[in-house]
């Protein structure tokens, strides 16, 4: 706090984009012409007859479709495990996961979370970890 205003957590801006899924159980859950109002960085409204509150910019991506991030539940982020075990609980997905790898491709195609598997050919594979 700084004075008596409040510091806002995160942008506000309006997206309007020329679909969005919003992933909602019911027949709202695809809108043409969507609108998506991002207050203090946080989803405040989504609709296709939202406006802009005085003072918000307002982001227009009449071409782009806009949905939820996608998550891989497995993946090959965390490398090809080595060694013969059948029983390795002692591994560790995270300890062979590269932070520094190029992602692109994966955030390019919406994937936003990713299951780092220890290892599909162990019968108690170790411990797991999204990402």
């Amino acid at each position: 706090m700084y004075g008596t205003t409040a510091l806002a957590d995160g942008p506000t801006y309006l997206l309007k984009a020329r679909r969005v899924y919003t992933m909602s159980n019911g027949a709202n859950w695809v809108i043409d012409n969507g609108r998506i109002l991002v207050k203090d960085g946080k989803i405040a409204a989504v609709g296709a007859e939202l406006e802009a509150p005085p003072f918000v910019e307002t982001i227009d991506m009449s071409d782009a479709v806009v949905m939820p991030g996608l998550v891989t539940a497995d993946s090959w982020l965390a490398g090809r495990h080595a060694g013969p075990d059948s029983v390795g609980a002692q591994y560790r997905a995270i300890d062979a996961f590269n932070p520094y790898m190029d992602t692109d491709r994966l955030l390019a195609g919406g994937v936003t979370t990713a299951y780092l598997n220890p290892g599909r050919h162990r019968l108690v594979s170790g411990v797991g970890r999204y990402r």
